[in-house]
């Protein structure tokens, strides 16, 4: 007698989709910093960071590739009143995506800034990836901090109970 096993509902397949998401920005983060040091270093990356980026590429791949197809087959087969469930990784993905945003706009001017009076001489072979490695990296740890310093508090209120 074969047992059917429920599916996942959908709050935690999109809780484990945003989670992977973020280590997928943050490897997508790394690439691009090692792109920005390949640039700014006006060379050749050594074969074993050549393969390392190939690594993080297919890594980010099978990471985040299976639950995002797994999220849109049900989101098309899912009756919902609401687009996406609502809780408090979402809540957290976006808060993160609001902070890379205002970083990355402050590192913006600042670059703007540093370029208008010729402080710097970076190409834009360097600044792309840079920014994009720092928007990245800085949605993905804001997200993981997030979820950490919520889940201390989580215990913190259990032990006073």
């Amino acid at each position: 007698m074969s047992e059917d096993k429920a599916p996942e509902p959908m709050a935690q397949l999109y809780d484990r989709f945003l989670n992977r998401s973020a280590i997928g920005m943050f490897l997508l983060a790394l690439l691009f910093a090692l792109t920005a040091f390949e640039q700014s270093a006006a060379g050749e990356l050594p074969g074993a960071l050549k393969y390392a980026e190939k690594a993080i590429a297919i890594l980010i791949i099978i990471l985040v590739g299976p639950i995002t197809f797994q999220v849109y087959r049900r989101k098309r087969s899912f009756v919902s009143t609401c687009d996406e469930p609502e809780g408090f990784l979402t809540s957290s993905f976006q808060k993160a995506a609001m902070r890379a945003f205002t970083g990355s706009f402050i590192l913006l001017i600042v670059l703007n800034v540093l370029l208008e009076k010729e402080a710097v001489d970076w190409p834009a072979a360097v600044i792309v990836p840079a920014l994009l490695a720092f928007n990245l990296g800085v949605a993905s740890l804001s997200f993981f901090l997030d979820n950490l310093e919520d889940d201390e508090d989580d215990f913190a209120e259990e032990e006073d109970a």
